[in-house]
């Protein structure tokens, strides 16, 4: 508020030019703050909740109506334990030859 009177005697004519560039930076960053305090209102610049909404409501119901995978590890465990149960009667062989 006595910024102008401070400055007065330093700058002289430019001391309006000065104060109205700074009230232009301080309004324009209250300006700011204040669109910032409220991102989730319904305005041009706000986010836009309800799109987003939507589009994962989409997504939700597309993986939902995707039949359950019935793929199922059966056949691949019961060729694992094969494997292993080969392997430790090679060991068991090999080892009793030497």
């Amino acid at each position: 508020m006595i910024l102008p009177l401070k400055i007065v005697n330093n700058l002289g004519l430019f001391t309006g030019l000065v104060v109205a560039i700074m009230t232009f930076t301080l309004l324009g960053i209250e300006e700011i703050a204040r669109q910032i305090e409220n991102p989730f209102g319904y305005d041009e610049n706000d986010i836009q909740l309800d799109t987003i909404c939507q589009a994962m409501l989409k997504n939700i119901q597309d993986l939902i109506s995707l039949p359950p995978s019935v793929q199922t590890y059966e056949q691949e465990i019961k060729s694992k334990l094969n494997d292993i149960a080969i392997a430790q009667e090679f060991r068991t062989t090999t080892d009793s030859e030497t």
